[in-house]
Order: structure tokens, then C-alpha cells, then sequence
């Protein structure tokens, strides 16, 4: 997790740059990575993906590392009053450390 905001293209998108080699092992095993954000030390680190692990069926949006099921398609973070991204399923930003 890194306390900066920076980011790098990835697969013709902006991601935060400590996320990249992680994204590219869940390339390498097929997972299909929608959004993802390290937290930057006020959040967990998110990664939203297409349903792929045990028990979930393909086409579901969930939360990897919660495991938890994002009812949406997209925009799936929300911005709080600091300006840090978070999904209202996995955080609370009342929780947040910023």
C-alpha cells in the first residue's frame, strides 16, 4: 500500500502503481480485473473483478479481497471528503484512518 497517488497505464487504464504486478498475476490466471485501488493508507486495498473464485458464478461483480458482491456494473468507488476513493460494500469512511 502506498501513501502516494501514483499511477501508471495499465492495460489503457490509470491504476495506482503499487497494484501493477498484482494485476498482472491475476492477468496471467485468467481473472478479468474491472477496478482496483491500494487504499493509500486510509482503505483496504480493493480489487474488483468478474466472479472467478470457488462458489461464485462467472459475471458477478465482486470485491476480491472481501469477497463481497458489488451490485453494479461500474463506478464502483465513491470519493470521500479527503479526496480518497473507497466501495461503500467493503469500507466506510467514517472508518477511514486519513
Amino acid at each position: 500500500m502506498c501513501q502516494k497517488r501514483n499511477s501508471v497505464l495499465w492495460n489503457g487504464h490509470r491504476v495506482d502503481s503499487c497494484m501493477r504486478s498484482g494485476l498482472e498475476r491475476f492477468e496471467r490466471y485468467g481473472m478479468k480485473t474491472l477496478a482496483c485501488c491500494c487504499g493509500h493508507g486510509g482503505y483496504p486495498e480493493t480489487i474488483v473483478c468478474e466472479g472467478v473464485v470457488e462458489g461464485v458464478d462467472k459475471g458477478v461483480i465482486i470485491e476480491f479481497n472481501s469477497q463481497k458482491v458489488i451490485p453494479r456494473r461500474r463506478r464502483f468507488y465513491l470519493k470521500d471528503a479527503n479526496g480518497f476513493f473507497y466501495i461503500p460494500e467493503v469500507s466506510n469512511p467514517k472508518e477511514a484512518a486519513c
